[in-house]
């Protein structure tokens, strides 16, 4: 089993087992063909170019780019989410003429990927201030989307030119970045005049994100509102206002008031945003779709810094895969269940803030206003940062030193709490809870017409249903326990014991 303890590890495993990451572009109307991402002095949102600059862009390609005129369109998805994601017409990277019941059944999945050295080819909007990237940030490109292939049905390989997608650098009015889709050339252009180039481009930064959001856009995503840098809007169908952020969708131009921190250092505060370090969860289903999911999944062990602030999803369907939070001594609150969302290392709006919680935070001045109406106040606290993506089966879990909930999945877990007290709540399956140190308390599924029994020694629960017709008893789960001081009862819903314990 490997232990990935960062995105960036996990990007170079993906990479070692020759998942090479690569992009596409956004569907648009025919006068657009670019899309871009707001540099962070801009608000950080994503945009796409203005029209009069898409056309200029759609004049000319990289040297050695292949631009395939599809005759296809990929057929819409049952989800609204998915569709409010794609940027149709023939805007991802598949056999031309083939057919399938979904769009991956004809989808392209051995890619090439290149960085362009010079202008050779270029037209005037992409040799404006040109630079190659270093090898360096190459090196940070591939382990980019090698995240990406690690949870979409894609093999991406590095060539020395003419890739499938093509990476350069060049200056942007007031963009990050932008990208041209499959069926354009799929070149992704980043801004190396805009402040987050020159910085890191670890996980967690503006320019990480920006590089996977282009790459999205490289693959055939769309951004999913009626925005854009230039002006204009993106072609629909949208998402709604509440479900348009970040925490969903790395496409999004907007954050979530969660993902907001404030922070003050001796003399002065400043506010910073949680950055994606993934493609989250509506981006995994969208690409997923069109690429299919990955045909294969190595076990690993996920875990995080003591504390670390992040904004998350993971895909893994091997079921040896584990998430690790034993150095973590803040509260968590973890679901295996795919779909759902976790809660690592939660905390305080205002732990950040030294001497300032939120009364005194709410009375600071600064030239006569308050500091809450020009820097807002801080939303995040680490609930809802991880998100496990529909089709994983994360089987088992290990607690910190602080009070955890872990939610299991109906595969049957392993989970030891650690330290503190703990709260395991079983969804089926052959299960195993240890609850550590602390006062520890299972809750077993609850339903109608069956039955629990503990053994004796209080080390075993088995779950049973009978059949009123017949009289055979069937084995619906078994849960083995060790320290743990409380059995109880859920309903599968509430987090919330309910009925009479077995264990009190």
């Amino acid at each position: 089993m490997t232990t990935i303890s960062t995105q960036v590890r996990l990007a170079q495993q993906l990479r070692s087992l020759g998942s090479t990451p690569v992009a596409a572009s956004r569907p648009v109307p025919r006068t657009t063909s670019a899309t871009a991402q707001a540099s962070p002095t801009q608000g950080a949102t994503v945009v796409s170019l203005s029209a009069a600059g898409l056309q200029a862009a759609s004049g000319a390609v990289a040297a050695g780019a292949t631009v395939v005129d599809y005759t296809d369109r990929i057929k819409s998805s049952s989800q609204k989410t998915i569709n409010a994601l794609l940027a149709g017409g023939n805007r991802w990277f598949h056999t031309s003429g083939a057919s399938g019941e979904t769009p991956s059944a004809c989808a392209r999945h051995e890619l090439t990927v290149s960085f362009m050295d010079n202008t050779v080819g270029l037209n005037a909007l992409d040799a404006n201030g040109f630079q190659a990237l270093t090898q360096a940030q190459r090196d940070d490109v591939m382990d980019a989307l090698g995240t990406i292939s690690g949870v979409v049905n894609l093999r991406f390989t590095e060539v020395a030119s003419g890739g499938d997608i093509q990476f350069g650098s060049n200056n942007q009015a007031s963009s990050a970045g932008y990208a041209r889709y499959p069926n354009e050339g799929s070149q992704v252009m980043l801004a190396n005049n805009q402040g987050s180039f020159a910085g890191s481009w670890d996980p967690g930064t503006y320019e990480w994100q920006t590089v996977i959001h282009e790459t999205a856009h490289a693959l055939g995503l769309k951004h999913p509102g009626n925005y854009n840098a230039g002006g204009g809007g993106t072609p629909g169908p949208y998402l709604s206002k509440a479900a348009d952020h970040r925490g969903n969708t790395i496409m999004s131009y907007n954050n979530p008031a969660s993902l907001k921190r404030i922070s003050y250092n001796g003399s002065s505060f400043s506010s910073s945003t949680v950055n994606p370090s993934t493609l989250q969860g509506y981006d995994i289903a969208a690409l997923q779709y069109l690429y299919g999911a990955p045909t294969s999944a190595q076990a690993a062990t996920y875990s995080w810094e003591a504390g670390q602030a992040l904004s998350q999803t993971i895909w893994n369907a091997n079921s040896a895969s584990a998430i690790d939070l034993s150095n973590q001594t803040l509260n968590n609150q973890v679901d295996l269940r795919a779909g759902h969302f976790s809660s690592i290392a939660q905390r305080d709006a205002y732990a950040d803030m030294g001497p300032f919680d939120k009364v005194a935070y709410g009375r600071a001045t600064s030239g006569g206003r308050k500091l809450s109406a020009i820097l807002g106040v801080p939303g995040y606290t680490g609930k809802n940062n991880l998100l496990i993506a529909q089709g994983s089966h994360i089987n088992r879990a290990t607690g910190g030193s602080g009070n955890d909930t872990v939610i299991t999945n109906a595969d049957g877990n392993t989970v030891d709490g650690g330290g503190g007290n703990d709260a395991i709540f079983y969804s089926g399956g052959a299960a195993s809870f240890q609850g550590g140190s602390g006062d520890d308390t299972v809750y077993l599924l609850k339903k109608t017409g069956t039955t629990w029994t503990l053994s004796d020694d209080r080390s075993t629960a088995t779950w049973t249903q009978r059949n009123a017709r017949t009289g055979v008893v069937t084995t619906l789960g078994t849960v083995a326990l060790s320290n743990v001081e409380h059995v109880k009862f859920w309903n599968g819903s509430a987090l919330k014991s309910t009925g009479v314990a077995l264990v009190a």
